[in-house]
């Protein structure tokens, strides 16, 4: 699996060698540009030669001069989009001409094997109705595009990687992530503009692996020695960054989408600030400001103890990074598992997790309106009578049922925590246990497996909270 480039001095000897301009990855056949933004092109030219872009929908063309080792970047300003196919023109003197490119929206998707889990579905886990999901993604043909990052370990940040663009179709589609094809498609259906979505994502993947080096150095309790990143291993640091992302950094984008944790869980207590370091190194190379990040809460799971709280504690960490950076959202996937995947971390309900991403970009970046994104969140607790009344957000229409209220506890001054029922009074959840006459804090699906069934009117989970830390 793994895929050593060439060195540096060869790499450029290679990349300039031949009579064409050589764009970076992800500038070729059937790319999808993002619409009204001045797009970064960049790669190899000949060296100390003038470069050129033009786009055949108008406007100037652009130019620059790559440098001695042929290196160059510009910047081509893009109209709104469209479904009309274009062609980009780039040159050094020799032409290059990119065919069928596509103006619109483009987001990328990262993370580990519940991102790279596609329609096809993994480890004995298919997606649902499998079948009719393929079968639809004709409509979406010359609409909807995935580029998907070869798995590619680097120990030195690389320049090249296979990633070739894919229009949606049923015979093209089964590869596809499942999550960014149900994200995408969304997109397309509201928006009514091609989006192309990029795929950079590895199962069994740490957060770390996808973290710059010069980040990855002040964290001391990982291996960093040459012989320890020599080998390459899952939770090696740096070389997916190194490998999958560096090669495309800065293609422009409209934001991300990130599903991964589950590679963390042991070391939840860390994941908030690796996190929050990874967007922020992300969003300073790509160069766009605050990009949109969009995570999703890793699923319930057994991780060897159903009753354990290291996913849960994990699951808090992801919601606190949203509470630490600006545009930085998250959706809960709390009642998206059924009960015999306690042991399936590859749960086959992607296509709500793809909506849910979906539904939280078009309200927060598109200025869509009419609906509440946003899962419902624990905010405050009132005691009376020893029963907790609990405030939610997100939660001004009430809940979507009455009966069958299930995953609370609640403890009192012993700190021991006991099953409680739990009612609704109007905008508001009442819990109590009998075991507990003076309640203090308040647990909801704190476990590592422990689906919920409270939801909103908009039918968005709960998100699985305490209430003293």
């Amino acid at each position: 699996m793994k895929k050593i480039l060439l060195t540096l001095p060869l790499l450029l000897l290679a990349l300039t060698a031949g009579a064409k301009v050589k764009p970076a990855p992800l500038i070729s056949d059937g790319m999808v540009l993002q619409q009204q933004s001045d797009c970064k092109l960049w790669g190899f030219a000949k060296p100390n030669s003038r470069v050129t872009a033009r786009g055949s929908w108008g406007g100037k063309t652009v130019q620059t001069r790559s440098d001695a080792q042929g290196r160059w970047q510009l910047r081509l300003p893009t109209p709104k989009g469209s479904f009309t196919p274009y062609e980009l023109t780039l040159s050094d003197g020799d032409k290059l001409v990119i065919k069928d490119v596509l103006i619109g929206e483009v987001w990328l998707g990262g993370g580990q094997s519940n991102m790279e889990m596609s329609l096809q579905g993994r480890n004995n886990r298919v997606i649902d109705h499998v079948n009719q999901e393929i079968i639809g993604s004709l409509k979406y043909s010359g609409k909807l595009r995935l580029a998907t990052v070869s798995h590619n370990l680097q120990l030195t940040p690389a320049d090249s990687v296979a990633a070739p663009w894919k229009d949606c179709s049923p015979a093209t589609v089964t590869p596809w992530s499942a999550v960014c094809y149900f994200f995408g498609s969304t997109l397309v259906d509201a928006l009514q503009v091609p989006v192309g979505m990029i795929a950079s994502c590895w199962g069994a993947t740490t957060v770390e692996s996808w973290t710059p080096a010069e980040i990855c150095r002040s964290y001391t309790d990982l291996k960093q020695d040459k012989a320890s990143l020599s080998k390459g291993k899952t939770n090696t640091p740096i070389v997916r960054y190194n490998g999958m992302i560096h090669p495309i950094e800065g293609y422009t984008l409209k934001g991300f989408i990130w599903y991964q944790g589950e590679a963390n869980v042991s070391h939840h207590n860390q994941y908030a600030d690796r996190l929050s370091n990874l967007i922020s190194a992300w969003r300073q190379r790509w160069g766009q400001g605050d990009l949109p990040f969009y995570e999703v809460e890793i699923c319930p799971y057994h991780y060897g103890d159903v009753s354990g709280d290291k996913a849960a504690l994990l699951r808090e960490a992801q919601w606190d990074v949203t509470r630490r950076l600006p545009h930085v959202g998250c959706v809960s996937t709390n009642d998206l598992v059924r009960p015999y995947e306690v042991r399936q971390i590859h749960p086959s309900m992607k296509r709500p997790v793809g909506e849910r991403l979906a539904m939280m970009a078009l309200s927060r970046d598109y200025g869509m309106q009419g609906f509440d994104p946003e899962c419902p969140q624990y905010e405050s607790m009132e005691v009376k009578d020893s029963k907790v009344y609990l405030k939610v957000s997100h939660s001004k229409s009430g809940f979507s049922r009455f009966d069958d209220l299930e995953g609370f506890e609640v403890c009192g001054p012993d700190g021991v925590y006991y099953p409680a029922q739990a009612s609704i009074e109007g905008v508001r959840l009442v819990v109590s246990s009998p075991k507990v006459l003076q309640p203090r804090a308040v647990k909801y699906c704190f476990h590592n497996w422990s689906p919920g069934t409270v939801a909103n009117t908009s039918g968005l989970p709960l998100v699985p909270f305490r209430s003293q830390r």
